[in-house]
């Protein structure tokens, strides 16, 4: 059967599927997305079927595999995006310390705020802080 269709990605949303099919028609290969319309209708069962697929015939699997293992063009980081790995110790904008600690809000403090006013007071924001000369700004 050398029209067998296998299955060579599967996504949780629509957009992903029809992105990557569009990817793949641009590289001639013929593709087909199954089970959109089930998880469209009934995304409760989404995971139970496999999610929404895409499918090309057996003879393209290979290089639709390859296809989709290549970054797509545009896809890197933005030129102005910040690049550093995640999970890198912040450093104090004004002693360049790392001895810094993330100030967290009390939650009964918010909550008060929330029963009296009715909102969160506004200065209440999250905060670095610097042990080594105090210094203090906002996350973010």
């Amino acid at each position: 059967m050398p029209d067998e269709l296998v299955t060579v990605a599967s996504f949780d949303l629509a957009a992903q599927a029809h992105l990557c099919k569009a990817r793949l028609e641009d590289e001639g290969i013929q593709c087909a997305i199954i089970d959109e319309n089930l998880t469209s209708v009934h995304w409760g069962y989404s995971i139970a079927i496999g999610g929404i697929k895409v499918q090309v015939r057996q003879a393209d699997a290979h290089k639709a595999l390859q296809v989709l293992q290549r970054q797509p063009p545009g896809a890197g980081p933005a030129e102005n995006e910040d690049t550093e790995e995640p999970g890198r110790q912040p450093r104090c904008p004004a002693c360049d310390s790392t001895d810094v600690y993330y100030h967290k809000l009390s939650r009964r403090r918010i909550f008060l705020s929330i029963l009296l006013l009715g909102f969160p007071i506004p200065f209440l924001r999250r905060k670095w802080v610097c042990e080594k000369c105090g210094h203090q700004w906002k996350a973010g």
